[in-house]
């Protein structure tokens, strides 16, 4: 158990996203089969993990949350301004009558 989690530390070190994946997966298994020790050292570790592969998937993910939130904002933009222009002029059809 512990030679297991001292390689899966050093694969944190690593900047390959296939490392990192084996990192997490170790630490996972650390965290199912060990002690509160381990226990409470390999949740550490696969979160630090995570944010890695989070970091180095970043760019691509920050990339697709910014094309869905211009293009959700600019249908948005759309909808909300047909839905004032039905209201003024429901308010002005009324207001003629």
């Amino acid at each position: 158990m512990e030679t297991k989690f001292q390689y899966a530390c050093c694969l944190t070190h690593s900047e390959n996203l296939h490392d990192l994946k084996n990192a997490s997966i170790l630490f996972e298994e650390i965290f199912k089969g060990g002690n509160e020790e381990f226990k409470r050292d390999s949740l550490f570790y696969l979160a630090i993990a995570e944010t890695k592969q989070r970091k180095l998937y970043g760019i691509k993910g920050m990339a697709l949350f910014g094309a869905a939130a211009l293009f959700g904002g600019a249908t948005a933009v759309v909808v909300g301004t047909l839905a004032v222009g039905a209201a003024v002029g429901f308010a002005l059809k009324h207001k003629r009558k």
